[in-house]
């Protein structure tokens, strides 16, 4: 057990500052004079201060008294500030990074002031053990919301992130005080943790694959995992175990917690390692899986589209949790470019060969040609205007549909946009198509990593649709390949990594409207027939937006040339941007009303 460890801080100025002589009264004064109804003015203000509190000594307050009366109001405002950029794609807009830049130094700003508090118990002549636990967690509180910004934003951990988290348990540990038991306050449910728990929730986070969460899934696991952090159990390995097949962390570096394989647990160099076991957690986590399959089975279209996207969120957080799996296929260093467009419509745009998206002009073209030809066949003809009108539709064009998720904004307006930025574009005028030349730096049978190194002009997200080409081809439909963005890290100056997984090698531009179930009332979506073979002919999958039809809805689907009627019967994924489905052709006699 080794003695406490004083933090890195910056250094106190040995003259008095403007807040040297601040007492409890006046600093509260100060908080309630700034401008909270201008959030930016707010935000700058209260930066000022702190970096100034942070540097000055302090001859009334004590370090902890000024930073936890600091700590409500940077939540306060932090929170007005995310909800700015918390849905953008990325890489952000400048003035959206300028804001996320402002929380996080404040998150970083507000952490120095509970380390400057830490240090001063260590320093003590006597220590005080409920200030020093209580200090030790509020540090470990902000440490692990400086975390949640950074991952919010794909962005790396801050420089000594780790260093400092693992000093904050190790001193805990040192004092034993990081199991005692803490009163929560009434501004926030997560000063009940205790200072293991802090410490875990922001070990676990990390473990989730936090590059590859789709957007606001870092935040929503971080909510859930101080819920669920008592089901993990962080150990001293005793010296002759092995560390293989486990997660371990490295209390003396500035290392993450990661995972060591089966065959690296003899040589693994840990100076003061710890085991993470998860395997209650993991259990729990079955259990959420097979009551939320439950309630979709069971459930409404309606109630099961945020469910889906839960379950799909636990699963990967548990796969996660389940240790590394070896790679399955070898993943190769092949440097070269390669030309991208994101979005659903954008995707939709380049495999119709750049025409404008008017499926309603090409039905009418063949309903043109059946009255011309003749009616006697009996095989798979077009739907008829009663067929494709759902049931009490009053003949608009517009989706009437009324039944959406109360979690998301209008499911038509969501659907509709052409890309994550969420622009809107008609049919007219067509999507603003923009691609972009990235780097490729590896590639495997399943996917490759591309990164833009600044100023990335498109706007995307995990679980966002892309078209890959060579930089030198044409724009023929045929020259595009599709595939879903699977993970993202952004840079500095507006740069971009991506992980990419292969969908298809082609695909088929196409039209979809509901029948019957779900998505019904709907207008015309974008839809992609994957890969680009006929579907009467050989079996296909269907890409459409996100949480508009589900298994079971009937679809007219609008070839082009051709009409048809389509059933929905599995999904494949489902992401925050598109449905993946299998269908099945109806036969005329199946389609009809």
């Amino acid at each position: 057990m080794h003695s406490p460890t004083l933090l890195n801080v910056p250094a106190i100025e040995s003259e008095n500052g403007a807040f040297s002589r601040l007492t409890q009264e006046q600093l509260v004064q100060w908080l309630r004079e700034l401008p909270r109804g201008n959030p930016d003015a707010c935000a700058e203000i209260l930066l000022d201060g702190i970096r100034g509190m942070n540097r000055s000594p302090l001859r009334r307050l004590s370090r902890f008294q000024l930073a936890e009366a600091l700590r409500p109001v940077v939540n306060d405002i932090a929170e007005t500030l995310v909800k700015r950029y918390r849905a953008a794609s990325l890489p952000l807009p400048e003035d959206a990074a300028a804001q996320a830049e402002t929380v996080s130094s404040l998150y970083q700003e507000l952490t120095v002031g509970f380390r400057h508090a830490v240090n001063e118990q260590m320093k003590a002549r006597r220590l005080r053990r409920t200030e020093a636990q209580l200090a030790i967690q509020r540090a470990l509180l902000t440490q692990g919301r400086a975390l949640l910004e950074a991952y919010r934003i794909y962005m790396p951990e801050p420089r000594g992130f780790w260093q400092t988290l693992h000093t904050l348990y190790a001193n805990a540990e040192a004092l034993k005080l990081q199991a005692l038991p803490i009163e929560g306050t009434r501004d926030s449910d997560e000063t009940a943790l205790s200072v293991k728990q802090a410490y875990l929730r922001s070990v676990i986070l990390s473990l989730a694959n936090p590059y590859h969460l789709m957007q606001d899934e870092a935040e929503e696991l971080y909510r859930r995992i101080g819920r669920w952090v008592h089901f993990a159990r962080l150990s001293r390995p005793s010296p002759e175990a092995p560390l293989g097949g486990s997660f371990v962390l490295d209390l003396a570096s500035d290392f993450p917690p990661r995972y060591v394989a089966q065959q690296h647990g003899t040589s693994v160099p840990v100076k003061d390692a710890r085991v993470l076991e998860l395997g209650q957690l993991v259990s729990t986590l079955d259990q959420q899986i097979a009551q939320l399959d439950e309630n979709i089975r069971h459930g409404r279209h309606t109630s099961t589209l945020s469910q889906r996207l839960q379950r799909s969120m636990y699963q990967r957080f548990q796969d996660a949790l389940g240790g590394r799996q070896e790679r399955t296929s070898e993943r190769r260093p092949t440097m070269a470019r390669i030309r991208l467009v994101d979005g659903l419509a954008r995707c939709h745009f380049m495999l119709n060969g750049q025409q404008p998206f008017q499926p309603e002009d090409d039905e009418r073209r063949w309903r043109r040609k059946i009255a011309d030809a003749s009616r006697g066949g009996t095989g798979l003809e077009l739907a008829g205007d009663e067929d494709l009108r759902p049931h009490g539709s009053n003949g608009r064009r517009t989706a009437q549909f009324n039944a959406f998720d109360a979690e998301a904004d209008d499911i038509w307006t969501k659907a509709n946009r052409i890309d994550a930025r969420g622009e809107d574009h008609t049919a007219e005028t067509g999507p603003t198509v923009v691609s972009a030349t990235f780097s490729r730096k590896n590639q495997s049978a399943g996917g490759m990593a591309v990164f833009h190194p600044r100023r990335c002009p498109l706007g995307t997200r995990v679980g966002d649709l892309v078209a890959h080409g060579e930089p030198d081809s044409d724009n023929r439909a045929d020259n595009w390949r599709l595939a879903t963005v699977r993970w993202l890290r952004t840079r500095s100056e507006q740069g971009l990594e991506m992980g990419l997984e292969f969908l298809a090698d082609s695909g088929h531009a196409a039209a979809s409207k509901a029948i019957s179930g779900p998505g019904a009332g709907s207008a015309y979506m974008r839809t992609l027939i994957v890969p680009r073979v006929n579907p009467l002919m050989a079996s296909a999958t269907l890409i459409a937006p996100a949480n508009v039809y589900d298994v079971g809805t009937r679809l007219a689907l609008n070839l082009g040339e051709l009409v048809i009627q389509v059933q929905l019967t599995e999904i494949l994924e489902s992401t925050r941007v598109y449905g993946h489905y299998r269908y099945r052709v109806l036969p005329a006699a199946d389609g009809a009303r």
